[in-house]
């Protein structure tokens, strides 16, 4: 939890305010010392102006015989009518134990003596008097007492003594007066009579905190005239502070989350998510309180969630609870028309009218705000695909399925659960998943896997190996089928690595309960044509049924591992001769979880065409030369951090000095940065792994962690990437 405290010193500054504490600093130390400046800096609530004032007075403490700091707060006292006594008595308290104060102790005696009397005087003619700007507040005084003992009590000859004395020893003194606009109209009053009239001693500077509309509202309630032009009276150095940027905050807001998901587990598809959204939720700040106290929420959000609601649309929905309230009732209202999967597609008229629709209704609860309309649209699409879709925002299909195992709040379920707080009833059914593979078509099946993110269709998958046998033979062919046409284990990610391994080991469970014979056909009918991502997919599992055979890099038959027959296996063969050597494979096919396995297939199947098409061709381009290198490295996990190396030395297949020209080559394309930001990642360990080698470290030293890959990969997003594939 972050308590949203100003901060103490300019050590912690994150918004880059350090110089204009100083520059305000010097100004202050610049000031005359015959007379009194009164300074005022304002700026929204939130907007970091004690923060600041603390900036200043540790800028003002480093200064050459800087003033003696006097911090007053009116909100200390419940009587606004006499503020002069309190604020007297401090800075008398102040000068006398301030280690800045180098007065004799004759002169301080005298001084605090002399502002005793004043005190006194001023307090004893409080309720008779009236003050307005421009009525000289003595003649006042006199007015109301009718006669006063002019020579030795009179409040203009004490005064003119406490200024001297002060002038005589060089005296210097800021008060610090924050928050003013929270005071009440009167209060506020009060303060500027304070600083204007009664304690208006030279060298005695004043710097107010405050609101400006705030104080100008106070001001014209009491004084029944144009506040700005009674503020314009008192405050001779008006200094407006600016709220940070949107840009800044949604950094700090990066920063933030990066810190609190640290401490939690996501996996890389659930981080790309909440990098997504958060750009999104950033548009509603205002300030750093704003951003402070949405991480404050959402971090009980997430604990009350108990992982059971996607970690990108919790903080959407916290955002919308915090930021914008009254937008809640209506998402509440309108749960029929927000969650559900879609086919996808959309009408254009029709979309355009919903979307009217849509926008006045939340216009009208935002009572005009026309720009927290928009942020909660925006938040809105980003939560709910069924309303992006039926807005004509985006293009989506999704089913209630995958909206349920994906854990999002557009599952009908999850959001009925979350606006009715009973998400500690929810539990995922599994069983769901399951009724999928019982009863879905290999088409609908297929649609499933090939939208599915690497969780869900490992969690499918799981499912369909567990009640495999329990199926029927055309349901079980079903399964089989879409597992083969959705390509899943191939996807370019780190994230699906583990997928190919699930993908493998549920295709050989369900090829087993299919039998040899339904199995082979089921296979060979399926592998006509295969596309150079499909090949990839299955390439693991190819390698090993030749192996059970005995072939290629097999030395003894495998009967129980012979899932397919020989004839299906040729035929296999066969299609991956026919369909690779149509066309040369793009570098971003290399990328495709499986192509390492798939192009030692291709060599030993059809070498010829290999050398023509791969090594010939793909491996001429530095970035498909690149991303084949990348295929010698491995994970690398120590203690401190993960990250990748060369487990085997690899200096006679790899020209390293290649590897690091290819590379500087492939950074300054379009086409690296099409890649998934894992296939970029491992290209920037390569080259970090390939420089150490280069400079003469073993290959077992020359390791490259993911601190140093990010750090890499952000230089060459600044440097050579498209704004489009730039990462926030």
């Amino acid at each position: 939890m972050n308590p949203d405290h100003p901060i103490e010193s300019c050590s912690d500054d994150i918004l880059g305010r350090k110089p204009i504490a100083r520059r305000i600093a010097r100004q202050l130390l610049s000031a005359p010392r015959d007379h009194s400046i009164v300074f005022g800096l304002y700026g929204p609530w939130g907007s970091g102006k004690t923060s600041l004032l603390n900036m200043i007075a540790e800028e003002m403490e480093t200064a050459e015989n800087p003033p003696v700091v006097v911090r007053f707060n009116p909100w200390n006292y419940p009587s606004s009518d006499n503020l002069i006594t309190p604020f007297l008595a401090l800075i008398s308290e102040t000068l006398q134990r301030s280690p800045r104060s180098c007065l004799a102790t004759k002169t301080m005696r005298s001084l605090t003596k002399t502002l005793k009397r004043y005190s006194d005087v001023l307090a004893s003619t409080a309720d008779a008097f009236k003050w307005v700007p421009g009525l000289n507040i003595l003649a006042v005084v006199f007015r109301a007492l009718g006669k006063m003992d002019t020579m030795t009590a009179s409040p203009d000859r004490l005064k003119s003594r406490l200024s001297k004395l002060l002038i005589d020893s060089n005296t210097r003194v800021l008060v610090i007066i924050d928050d003013l606009d929270r005071l009440s109209s009167s209060a506020v009053r009060s303060v500027f009579q304070l600083v204007a009239a009664e304690a208006d001693f030279p060298g005695v500077n004043y710097i107010l905190m405050y609101d400006l509309n705030n104080v100008i509202k106070a001001l014209k309630e009491v004084q029944g005239c144009d506040g700005e032009q009674y503020l314009e009276k008192i405050v001779q150095v008006p200094i407006e502070l600016h709220g940070p940027s949107g840009g800044l905050l949604t950094e700090i807001f990066a920063q933030e989350l990066n810190e609190f998901f640290a401490i939690h587990e996501l996996d890389d598809e659930e981080m790309n998510d909440i990098e997504r959204c958060l750009m999104v939720v950033a548009r509603g700040f205002k300030n750093v309180r704003d951003l402070r106290r949405l991480m404050n929420v959402y971090e009980v959000d997430f604990a009350e969630a108990n992982n059971k609601v996607a970690p990108a649309d919790l903080l959407a929905m916290s955002a919308l609870r915090l930021l914008v309230p009254r937008i809640v009732p209506w998402v509440n209202a309108r749960r029929s028309v927000l969650a559900g999967g879609v086919r996808g597609g959309y009408e254009y008229n029709e979309a355009e009218k919903t979307r009217i629709t849509f926008m006045t209704e939340i216009r009208e609860m935002l009572n005009g705000d026309d720009r927290g309309a928009k942020y909660v649209f925006e938040l809105l699409c980003e939560m709910f695909p069924r309303f992006a879709n039926s807005c004509g925002i985006r293009v989506v299909g999704i089913s209630e399925a995958l909206l349920k195992i994906n854990r999002r709040i557009a599952c009908p379920e999850i959001l009925d659960r979350y606006l009715s707080g009973a998400l500690e009833s929810y539990t995922f059914p599994r069983e769901d998943a399951m009724r999928l593979v019982r009863t879905g078509f290999a088409d609908e099946l297929e649609a499933f896997f090939s939208q599915a993110e690497a969780g869900v269709a490992s969690t499918v998958l799981s499912a369909a190996v567990e009640i495999s046998a329990d199926l029927d033979s055309c349901q079980v062919e079903n399964i089989t089928r879409a597992l083969l046409r959705s390509s899943i284990g191939a996807e370019s990610d780190s994230t699906f690595h583990g997928l190919l391994s699930i993908f493998k080991t549920s295709l050989e469970r369900l090829l087993y309960v299919l039998g040899k014979e339904a199995a082979s056909r089921v296979v060979s009918e399926e592998t006509a044509n295969m596309s150079f991502k499909r090949c990839a997919a299955l390439a693991v599992f190819i390698n090993g049924q030749e192996l059970a055979y005995a072939r290629l890099a097999g030395k003894n038959e495998i009967p129980d591992d012979q899932l397919i027959s020989l004839d299906c296996l040729l035929d296999i063969e066969d299609a991956i001769k026919d369909s690779l050597s149509k066309r040369k494979p793009a570098p971003y096919d290399l990328s495709y979880t499986g192509a390492q396995t798939l192009l030692y297939l291709w060599n030993c199947f059809d070498n010829e065409s290999y050398e023509r098409l791969v090594t010939n061709g793909v491996l001429k381009e530095p970035l498909g030369y690149v991303i084949y290198a990348t295929f010698s490295l491995g994970r690398h996990i120590n203690k401190e951090e993960r990250g990748w190396i060369f487990p085997i030395d690899v200096s006679s297949d790899i020209d390293f000095q290649k590897v690091y020209s290819c590379i500087d080559e492939a950074i300054r394309s379009e086409d690296y940065w099409k890649l998934p930001v894992g296939s970029q990642r491992l290209i920037a360990a390569l080259r970090i792994c390939a420089e150490k080698i280069m400079s003469g470290a073993n290959h077992l030293n020359a390791t490259a962690s993911m601190t140093e890959v990010d750090k890499l990969l952000r230089s060459w997003e600044v440097r050579y990437a498209p704004r489009s594939a730039v990462r926030s």
